[in-house]
């Protein structure tokens, strides 16, 4: 009978890693968390033969806020004090105990921030409870921090009931929720992120969220504005010096709603950055026109996708504010009740526009149009009116290639394009001037324009076939 032999295990030794504030049925279980710094030869997780000093790892740490001792038993008391009990490597920070905890109080001091009274500040995950925190001041979330409510009364509804983290204000200016500082990360930030929540504010100088200093990593996803009269989401860079949210993004899901709206009311602003991951499936409404774009893209490389608009003076508002090269709209609904100003797509002449590409926009309400015009391209000198193009299916425009014209194509019957068939046109069939018609049939011509005869825009033969 063979000899059984029992295979060698390595030997495993584990750092002390134990958490604060842990509630089981019946048991409440309050702890330190502690990760300090291994001596040499210890780690984490150790195999057989030891450790070298290269090779110490520090536990990550989950901290609950709840059971923290503050002196201000706010919520941003309760989470600036739970970072004095992360370790270097940073953590979790578990908040949505606090009002569930006697004393504690979901409205920051007037001078306060989760991180107004921080020397060091370690990488984190900030978990937000349900309900309303009331700021004063603008909170600007540090490098490598994330904010993440629990939803936005919308999204998380189990078994039929609905739960959200919203953040109001008292009496901040500027917005909100800011993205990094120089202070905070002089050479830029990273993986900033806001998720999840819901910003409300009564103030007609408030805006929502603001970042020009995060880049790779960093973005906002699921987010709800209400009564936000300023900007909801801008994204841009410092007056001066490099474009540090280059790269930042994707900005998806975010619902903006205000009940009035004042000319400076924007949804969405990308404003000189070129290159983010784009915006996406993106809720714009305003009560009235007054407001005077749902999204403004003033910069390059950018893409704009699934777009619902209601109520803005213009829907998508490309160049008014900077160069626009190279960005591509997509599928873009206009939901306006009536008519109203101006288009669902406006292009400016006041700055660059070249290498832009739409597709798929719906301006049509009830048989009528919502905006006067679908799309406006005072580059062009191209207007499509939401009565005669209520779809438009492409709208591109080329390079200014020749110094003097802007290479484009659309497949509106509108304006001027290039159609292709096999059979010649009758001299008879409605065209709009200066479109081009490619008979790959030959007879009785291969290349046909539409010009003025007598008057009339009518086709003629300009390449006979051989």
């Amino acid at each position: 009978m063979p000899t059984r032999t029992t295979p060698s295990c390595p030997t495993v030794r584990f750092r002390s890693l134990t958490l604060i504030g842990f509630t089981f049925i019946g048991l409440t279980v309050s702890l330190r968390a502690q990760a300090p710094t291994p001596p040499a030869g210890e780690k984490a997780v150790c195999s057989t033969g030891g450790c070298s000093q290269a090779d110490l790892e520090s536990s990550s740490a989950i901290i609950d806020a709840s059971a923290v001792s503050s002196s201000t038993s706010t919520i941003c008391g309760q989470i600036g004090a739970a970072y004095g009990e992360l370790p270097p490597a940073g953590g979790v920070i578990d908040a949505r105990g606090v009002p569930g905890q006697s004393g504690l109080s979901l409205i920051c001091k007037s001078n306060e921030t989760p991180w107004s009274t921080l020397k060091t500040i370690p990488p984190a995950t900030i978990l937000l409870p349900v309900g309303t925190i009331t700021m004063s001041l603008s909170w600007v979330l540090p490098n490598q921090t994330r904010l993440i409510g629990v939803g936005t009364g919308t999204t998380n509804c189990p078994l039929g009931t609905c739960y959200a983290t919203t953040i109001t204000n008292s009496s901040t200016t500027g917005y909100m929720l800011t993205m990094g500082s120089s202070s905070f990360c002089a050479s830029g930030c990273t993986g900033i992120t806001i998720e999840n929540l819901t910003l409300t504010t009564s103030s007609t100088n408030v805006g929502g969220i603001q970042n020009q200093y995060a880049g790779q990593g960093s973005y906002v996803s699921h987010v709800g504005m209400n009564g936000v009269q300023g900007i909801g989401l801008q994204v841009t860079n410092p007056s001066s010096g490099p474009v540090y949210s280059q790269n930042s993004g994707p900005y998806s899901d975010i619902s903006f709603n205000v009940s009035g709206g004042t000319a400076k009311t924007t949804c969405i602003q990308i404003l000189n950055v070129g290159g983010t991951k784009g915006i996406h499936r993106i809720t714009c409404n305003s009560g009235n026109t007054s407001a005077q774009a749902a999204i403004e893209l003033d910069s390059s490389s950018n893409s704009v996708e699934d777009v619902l608009i209601t109520g803005f003076q213009d829907g998508i508002l490309i160049g008014a504010n900077g160069i626009a090269q190279g960005n591509s709209i997509i599928n873009v609904t206009d939901a306006t009740p009536s008519t109203q100003d101006e288009a669902t797509i406006y292009i400016s002449s006041n700055y660059t526009v070249t290498d832009l590409s739409i597709t798929g926009i719906n301006n049509s309400c009830s048989g009528t149009g919502c905006h006067s015009y679908t799309l406006v391209d005072n580059v062009g000198q191209i207007n499509l009116l939401a009565t005669t193009d209520p779809n438009l299916g492409m709208y591109v425009i080329g390079s200014n290639s020749a110094g003097f014209a802007f290479g484009r194509f659309t497949t509106s019957p509108s304006a001027p394009s290039w159609t292709v068939g096999s059979l010649a046109p009758s001299p008879k069939s409605p065209c709009t001037r200066g479109s081009i018609y490619s008979n790959t049939g030959g007879s009785p011509g291969s290349l046909w324009v539409c010009a003025l005869l007598s008057g009339v825009a009518t086709w003629q033969v300009v390449l006979a076939s051989e």
